[in-house]
């Protein structure tokens, strides 16, 4: 049977493709993650403002912590907020010259590694299904005054088959859209919000698994900071550690009111059971240290290093 031309021709281009292909050396595509465009100026300019503060009022030695819940919340007496107010105190931070505190920063603070103006401020958010109402708040807030947060997530009740609060996968989609933002870092509030200085060790650690790897999975950051339940910090700081965290938030568990600050170097070992203090509430005031304004909380805890 005779092969028809055409058939011979495309046998002829298959051969000439094959060849050409021994002849080509491979291409690889780098498929790692890189970072988005201007992120290295970025990090730079970041950099040259530290400087530049550091210079105007000094490293600090001492640094407070303030625990927010969201922008709106009325907790216990003393203990409240609203966006108004929450807006406020942003603002305020900004015309002072404040430097919110992000987490890589803070983790070389504790370690003694990286100075940070003397004006600074750390602030973190204990965060759950209600952060769907208060993030979407946040962000623009945070963006126009340079703010950042820490931000810890209390995993129960956060998927859509959990809560009707979550239909639609909306609470993690709400968090996605803070990673996105680069005005927070995210920790963990834990899942169950037990007291972990009452529960084994073997219990905490399965409970932080649980919820390490919810937040990995949606919105797919590696927790390194724990703010603990009810301020509850526990002693078994070596398991922790195995598991890759740097530090745990607590409140008023562990030092006087009037040492709630953490400190460059870490010399009293808190990292572990950071205190934190209360912002003023809507009335201008903090439930804790009682009754002082804004800039009476700053200017007493915050210190500078001795030149």
């Amino acid at each position: 049977m005779t092969e028809s031309p055409v058939t011979r021709r495309d046998a002829l281009k298959t051969a000439s493709v094959l060849f050409s292909a021994l002849l080509t050396p491979p291409i690889f595509i780098d498929r790692r993650p890189h970072p988005p465009e201007g992120f290295e100026r970025t990090v730079k300019s970041e950099e040259a403002e530290l400087q530049r503060l550091i210079e105007k009022f000094g490293a600090a030695r001492t640094i407070p912590v303030f625990e927010y819940h969201g922008d709106n919340y009325d907790m216990y007496p003393g203990y409240n907020m609203n966006p108004d107010s929450f807006n406020k105190q942003m603002k305020w931070f900004k015309e002072n010259e404040y430097h919110a505190v992000k987490g890589n920063e803070l983790l070389k603070f504790l370690d003694g590694e990286k100075k940070l103006p003397a004006r600074s401020i750390i602030l973190t958010t204990d965060s759950g299904n209600t952060s769907m109402e208060s993030m979407p708040r946040m962000i623009p807030v945070l963006k126009e005054t340079g703010m950042h947060f820490l931000s810890f997530i209390w995993t129960k009740n956060m998927d859509h088959d959990e809560t009707a609060k979550c239909s639609s996968n909306i609470c993690w989609d709400t968090f996605r859209k803070g990673v996105e933002s680069g005005v927070f870092t995210f920790g963990t509030h834990t899942e169950s919000h037990r007291r972990f200085d009452e529960i084994s060790p073997i219990d905490a650690v399965e409970d932080l698994k649980t919820s390490v790897q919810e937040i990995k999975d949606n919105i797919g950051v590696d927790p390194l900071f724990i703010s603990w339940p009810h301020e509850s910090c526990p002693a078994y700081v070596d398991k922790l550690e195995e598991m890759g965290f740097k530090g745990g938030f607590g409140g008023n568990s562990a030092r006087t009111i009037g040492e709630g600050y953490v400190e460059f170097g870490d010399p009293n070992k808190m990292r572990w059971c950071m205190p934190r203090l209360l912002p003023p509430n809507t009335a201008g005031v903090s439930g804790r240290p009682n009754g002082l304004k804004l800039n009476e909380i700053m200017e007493k805890y915050c210190n500078k290093l001795e030149e």
